[in-house]
């Protein structure tokens, strides 16, 4: 297990450049207040924030995935990133490093990198982390522009209804409350899981009866790995499972 130490900084996010206009309001609807946002436009930033730091609690990196590897730019179709590494060279990569923070748990957001759970497994072990996770199924993202005066909510009242398991922020009512007092204009983040490439490319309907396969965070399945010998039937599991995983290992 991974010590705590003195100093440590509680949460970092790292985030890809094609989400740095969501990344602040993925921080605020998933992450502490005084989470730290850090862009991330290659494997070179990740490693130089791990040098900089002498621990960190918790690690985000929210960046684009596909079983087995990161990459910083969208995959064409049939193509290769030139911007791509796998999780393999990633960790052997933190292993060299003569000096690196102290990881607590490491969190990771891409895309299907709960496809391979052992990649995941073996470069949280490589990077030292006390805990890793990942999700299994295409994290997409959308925004839900919100505008209306005190003396009139009524559109993003309808917006919060239609939306209703997709929007990230936990406090949507809160906002709501707030919107009448002080009005509103603002993004609120909309987020949603799906396992098929071709819904993946997409946004999310506005019409909820076109929505199967479309999953909200509320469907999603937490798994939690203790033992090599869990991993294999865990992955199994949710490869089976047409609902989103969201699977943490314990290292």
């Amino acid at each position: 297990m991974t010590q705590v130490v003195q100093g440590m900084q509680r949460t970092v996010l790292m985030y890809a450049p094609r989400f740095a206009d969501k990344a602040q309001l993925y921080r605020q609807a998933r992450y502490p207040e005084d989470t730290t946002l850090v862009p991330a436009f290659n494997w070179a930033a990740v490693l130089g924030e791990l040098q900089s730091r002498a621990a960190i609690g918790r690690l985000s990196l929210f960046l684009e995935g596909t079983p087995g590897y990161f990459f910083f730019e969208a995959l064409p179709s049939g193509r290769t990133a030139a911007n791509i590494v796998s999780l393999k060279v990633a960790g052997d990569s933190v292993k060299a490093l003569p000096k690196k923070a102290v990881l607590g748990a490491v969190e990771l957001e891409g895309c299907n990198l709960a496809g391979d759970l052992k990649s995941v497994r073996d470069f949280g072990l490589a990077i030292r982390a006390a805990e890793i996770s990942a999700l299994n199924q295409f994290h997409m993202f959308g925004l839900l522009h919100a505008r209306g005066t005190p003396n009139n909510t009524t559109q993003f009242e309808k917006d919060v209804v239609a939306y209703d398991g997709y929007i990230a922020d936990p406090n949507i009512k809160g906002w709501i409350a707030l919107a009448k007092r002080q009005g509103i204009d603002r993004n609120f983040l909309i987020e949603w899981f799906v396992n098929d490439l071709r819904l993946g490319a997409g946004t999310l309907p506005a019409d909820s009866a076109k929505r199967k396969g479309f999953n909200g965070r509320a469907s999603m399945q937490s798994l939690v790995v203790r033992s090599a010998a869990e991993l294999q039937r865990i992955q199994d599991a949710i490869d089976r499972d047409p609902r989103p995983s969201h699977v943490r290992i314990i290292l």
